[in-house]
């Protein structure tokens, strides 16, 4: 693929969740996160211009931000949680109002999640709590049963008994693509992600 020739496929759109949580500063994960976002961006601006990628950062909490925040964007958070939860949650709202056929998560994680959303409100636990977990698999389930591709990158340490034992279960019982690469080289994996999940199902 030439870097300075559009690819001409039909048009996917991609909501891209970015951990902003207190974790994902703790362990150093965040400028990565953020590194990765930012190329990600250049290139889907570059390459895929018809294609759609929202932005959702996402800690206690999530909402959608504005791509051109994305250089800016600053961690200041305060209030404990990684709320995986509330990120699909919004994600898959966004991706029903766009009409493309191809539609997909990509989530750069920096730990475990450590929050749900019930009520409207985020609950925090630490370790997770049982409920945060089998809540954020059912709503990546609900995803995937929408026909939504997720792929999930791990990049931080977190606790790491907690953590494996939840992507090992993201991936099973969701069928989440979950991918641990190392810092350094994030930025190129999720783009290689893009680039392999958009020549297949998701913009076919």
């Amino acid at each position: 693929m030439a870097a300075d020739s559009p690819v001409k496929k039909r048009a996917i759109a991609t909501v891209l969740g970015i951990d902003y949580s207190r974790d994902a500063s703790r362990y150093g994960a965040f400028p990565a996160l953020k590194n990765a976002a930012l190329a990600l961006d250049n290139i889907v601006r570059e390459c895929y211009p018809h294609d759609a990628l929202h932005v959702v950062q996402y800690s206690a909490y999530a909402r959608e931000i504005w791509r051109e925040q994305l250089a800016n964007l600053n961690w200041h958070e305060r209030v404990p949680g990684t709320n995986l939860h509330a990120a699909l949650l919004l994600a898959q709202a966004i991706l029903r109002e766009c009409p493309t056929r191809g539609r997909r998560i990509i989530l750069l994680s920096g730990s475990e999640p450590t929050a749900h959303f019930e009520r409207g409100r985020s609950y925090f636990a630490y370790p997770p709590s049982p409920v945060t977990v089998r809540e954020t698999i059912r709503a990546a389930q609900w995803c995937a049963a929408n026909g939504t591709e997720l792929t999930a990158f791990w990049v931080g340490h977190g606790s790491f008994k907690y953590a494996k034992d939840f992507y090992d279960r993201f991936a099973a019982e969701a069928g989440v693509k979950v991918i641990r690469p190392s810092l350094e080289p994030l930025s190129n994996a999720v783009m290689e992600a893009y680039e392999r999940g958009r020549g297949s199902g998701g913009a076919a």
